[in-house]
């Protein structure tokens, strides 16, 4: 089945270079693409994001070249990171650790990030209904049940792949080669609209 080629081909060609997607709210509500100033004018001049607090960030992704390049630049921005190498690692961080954001990339072995997302959504509803005890839960309101925000990362611009992703929970999708500013925005954004 095809979908509107014109559509996927507008999409793809306006995702391209690190470009964002952002969700409807995490329920296949449709996606939207970012413009690159709307990001850059929400932290333009901070070091680190969220307002200038450090973040701590799981960074889902198999390639090892790609885990240390984000981890160096969110390190360097103030942040700590762990690193998951596929689906099913970050699915184990996630349920014994507590973290203010997640970049999922999409095409992993084992597990891939749409499953991931997907479980781990999952757990947090299990966590509000009070049935699965939070990993290191604190007593700041980043514990309540509002979920983790989660940006996916691929090389992929097919709409379709993009539309899963934000189907399965996702709350922003970038395109890789991302940009560390559209990268740190990001992070503010997200991470700002919690607290």
């Amino acid at each position: 089945t095809t979908t509107s080629s014109s559509s996927n081909v507008s999409s793809a060609a306006a995702l391209a270079s690190g470009m964002v997607v952002e969700g409807g709210g995490g329920g296949g509500g449709g996606s939207q693409p970012l413009s690159s100033s709307s990001l850059s004018s929400s932290s333009s001049g901070q070091q680190s994001g969220a307002g200038g607090r450090s973040c701590s960030l799981l960074i889902v992704e198999d390639n090892i070249v790609n885990q240390k390049v984000l981890r160096r630049h969110l390190e360097l921005a103030g942040h700590t990171c762990e690193i998951a190498g596929d689906g099913l690692e970050a699915v184990q961080k996630f349920s014994s650790g507590c973290f203010d954001l997640i970049f999922m990339d999409i095409e992993m072995p084992r597990m891939n990030g749409v499953e991931a997302t997907r479980i781990i959504r999952s757990i947090e509803q299990e966590r509000s209904a009070g049935t699965v005890p939070e990993g290191s839960q604190s007593s700041s309101s980043s514990s309540s049940p509002s979920c983790c925000p989660i940006v996916g990362l691929s090389g992929n611009a097919r709409q379709q792949h993009i539309d899963e992703a934000i189907q399965s929970g996702m709350q922003m999708f970038l395109i890789k080669p991302y940009n560390k500013q559209n990268i740190l925005n990001v992070i503010d954004q997200l991470v700002s609209s919690r607290h």
